[in-house]
């Protein structure tokens, strides 16, 4: 290669924008794929330089049009002369992306972006569908999506029909939703790979870009899954059912259009494939049983698929192992293993752990679930993408796991609604009683009270307890601050004292210190003090010889420095220890309510006993229920 093509390559790199030099990226790898699929290297002898040029434009867009003639190459390029400047192109343009100064989501959209633009297949459809949800999409891109999907089933149709008229493929429709659910194939394309997430993509597609005139292609994903339940093998248990099962239920259309039949899937996964195991034990020796494994992504997707389909119909005990399971089975890393015990983690299987984890809740899920948030972006190509050898497309796993990471962090931004389908059995029962199962409101001078369905009670009294744990209630799986809690519910005065200088951000970080760590050491105080002398010394000085400059920056110095000795002191004076106020709270509060609680071990018992095991008393306090646990709290 020569020196005139180095600097040509440098100056390319030097002159692209991040999205450019990704999407640079993504047509090096299709074209050298695509050369590597078709010919060996050394049979490269028949490639010119303007198909090569040509592939460029097409895959870029028409970004790099001149592409090839900035690197020197002619008509009479030989092989051996195309291939160098291209590959140190590409080694250039990822080193660039490697070190470019943004977040790794930021890489991961960029990257998504210069698939969105460029698309080849189906499958890729899910990098417009997360820029989609973040509301970065483009006009065109939705545009060229819509229209590729009418000139691809408008191929199917004619070819279905026999007739060669693609402006005939509105009146037609009309005969193809009358055939046979089954005769009529996918217009989408998929590798083996993608056979199990395929659907959930066009699903989410047709949902995010609002595609519509498609129904008879849902009702056929609808007839191959009820087809599949009447089937017996690992297509309907093991990872391979769970990781269909997850991907459709990642899809809020497909839970519009066919949740009996997600819900069947649901319930067939869990019966597992062997009597008196857990449903993600496999065995794939079927007659034996020689082989027996566990996947913990069969145990996530339980977790994540009963949230999403309403909560009900599966034994809580299930979800509570598959919760222990997953906790159990996370590896050192922050990764889950494709199968329980092997060594090295899984991309897709952490990513859906996470995703069961963050939407099941269980005591304990937070920390694992940034643990692995952190695996995963360890695991993040130089560029800007997920991927994992013989697993599914880069896109889908690249969508996947950001999706994971925002979850593990409490981030709403999502690809699919966090708010599961209703449940099917409530939605039959009559009346105002079938919204009152569990109830905990202020009724007068007293609390209203009922549990699981049962005999409605009512404590007197108006004590802070009662409030303290309606509050918690009210908030599922949120973390509560004690101090906050007390403000909320009316102990003014504890707040008050407790809170003075000592902010929600303050709190927080306070959780992360040792128990006895103080706000401001003895020496550091007396630092902060001397300087704050000094600086009213300089004041006047500076005021007296007329000095604005000097009088407005030393003001601003004796603020910041009064505001921090303020803070660091409590109401005595003394250096307080963030961990004295926030165990006062926690310790009053939790006091409050294990009063209450023994009030209701009379009354209500099971309630009782419920509360005691779902609240966290830790240094914030927390109500962990399981997902079908709903309150009336007014």
């Amino acid at each position: 290669m020569s020196v005139e093509q180095q600097a040509a390559i440098d100056a390319i790199v030097a002159s692209s924008c991040l999205v450019e030099l990704e999407t640079l990226m993504v047509a090096l790898t299709r074209l050298f794929h695509r050369w590597s699929n078709s010919i060996r290297v050394e049979e490269l002898k028949g490639t010119t330089v303007a198909e090569v040029e040509a592939t460029m434009a097409v895959d870029i867009g028409g970004l790099r049009s001149s592409l090839v003639k900035r690197l020197g190459l002619g008509a009479k390029s030989k092989t051996s002369d195309i291939l160098p400047p291209l590959q140190r192109l590409g080694e250039a343009a990822g080193e660039r992306i490697a070190q470019w100064p943004c977040s790794p989501q930021e890489k991961a959209a960029a990257w998504l972006q210069a698939v969105a633009d460029t698309t080849e297949s189906c499958s890729e459809h899910e990098a417009a569908v997360y820029l989609a949800s973040r509301g970065t999409v483009s006009d065109t891109v939705a545009d060229v999506i819509r229209d590729d999907w009418k000139e691809a089933a408008a191929r199917v149709v004619t070819g279905f029909l026999g007739e060669a008229s693609q402006e005939g493929f509105s009146s037609e429709a009309s005969v193809v939703r009358g055939a046979s659910t089954g005769d009529l194939p996918h217009f989408w394309d998929m590798t083996e790979t993608q056979r199990f997430t395929i659907d959930a993509t066009m699903l989410r597609t047709a949902s995010w870009f609002d595609i519509g005139g498609f129904d008879h292609w849902w009702k056929r994903v609808d007839s191959d899954l009820q087809e599949s339940l009447t089937l017996d093998g690992v297509g309907v248990y093991g990872p391979k059912a769970a990781q269909h099962l997850f991907a459709l239920c990642r899809s809020d259309e497909a839970l519009r259009r066919f949740p009996g039949t997600l819900r069947q899937f649901l319930a067939r996964v869990v019966a597992g494939q062997i009597q008196g195991r857990p449903p993600w034990y496999v065995s794939h020796d079927h007659y034996t049983g020689m082989t027996l494994q566990a996947f913990p992504l069969v145990a996530a997707s339980i977790l994540f698929c009963s949230r999403r389909l309403g909560g009900r119909g599966i034994d809580q005990a299930v979800l509570d192992d598959a919760a222990n399971h997953l906790l159990e089975e996370a590896a050192a890393d922050g990764g889950w293993p494709l199968r329980a015990g092997q060594p090295g983690a899984d991309i897709e299987t952490t990513a859906m752990a996470v995703h069961g984890l963050a939407i099941h809740k269980p005591l304990g899920w937070t920390r694992p679930a940034q643990k692995a948030a952190e695996f995963l972006l360890s695991r993040q190509h130089g560029i800007g993408y997920w991927s994992t050898k013989g697993g599914p497309g880069p896109a889908y796993l690249t969508v996947l796991t950001l999706d994971a990471i925002a979850l593990a962090h409490g981030e709403e931004s999502l690809t699919f609604a966090i708010d599961a389908l209703p449940d099917p059995e409530q939605d039959d029962r009559p009346g105002p009683e079938a919204d009152e199962k569990n109830v905990f409101r202020r009724v007068g001078e007293g609390w209203e009270v009922r549990y699981d369905g049962g005999k409605k009670i009512v404590l007197l009294g108006t004590s802070l307890g009662p409030a303290s744990i309606a509050y918690l209630l009210e908030r599922p799986n949120k973390k509560v601050s004690a101090i906050d809690l007390d403000k909320a519910v009316g102990d003014s005065q504890h707040a008050a004292r407790e809170r003075i200088d000592l902010n929600h951000e303050e709190l927080e970080s306070a959780d992360q210190m040792p128990n006895c760590q103080e706000v401001a050491d003895r020496d550091a105080l007396r630092a902060a003090e001397a300087a704050l002398t000094e600086a009213r010394c300089k004041l006047e000085e500076a005021k007296q010889s007329g000095d604005v400059t000097e009088t407005e920056s030393l003001e601003t110095q004796i603020d910041q420095l009064e505001h921090y000795l303020k803070s660091a002191r409590g109401l005595s004076g003394k250096t307080r220890s963030f961990a004295d106020v926030r165990e006062r709270a926690r310790s009053r509060v939790a006091a409050r309510i294990r009063r209450t609680l023994k009030k209701l071990e009379k009354e209500c018992p099971a309630l009782a006993k419920h509360l005691d095991a779902k609240i966290d008393f830790g240094g914030n306090l927390q109500y962990c229920p399981a997902a079908d646990v709903r309150w009336v709290t007014s």
